[in-house]
């Protein structure tokens, strides 16, 4: 909703409430939910791309069922997971992206 109402501030307040989730409760994205906010985002969002940073850093077991990509994940997905994996440094460093920062996450908020 923050996507089609432009509305930065919602959209970093939801990303600030799915990374603190992910860090205090130790929880994971499913597939399904990665694909739900991949359906209701566009590219580039900061929020497809902590999802992308989850199942390269924590989450890889979220992909072990999938089959089929092509059918089972959205087109954007696909695309974005090949490339973070072909970006990926050796080895991983102990710490997550969203450790270092979690404001590389945010949206800025223009003011005038």
């Amino acid at each position: 909703m923050g996507e089609k109402f432009m509305d930065i501030a919602f959209q970093n307040d939801i990303l600030k409430a799915m990374i603190c989730r992910l860090i205090n409760a130790g929880r994971n994205p499913n597939i399904e939910t990665i694909n739900y906010i991949y359906c209701g985002t566009t590219d580039p969002s900061p929020a497809r791309r902590f999802m992308i940073d989850t199942c390269i850093w924590t989450n890889r077991g979220c992909l072990e069922d999938i089959e089929n990509p092509a059918v089972q994940l959205h087109e954007d997905l696909v695309r974005d997971l090949l490339k973070a994996s072909m970006a990926l440094p050796k080895p991983l460093s102990p710490e997550t992206p969203w450790d270092l920062g979690a404001s590389n996450y945010f949206k800025q908020i223009l003011r005038k």
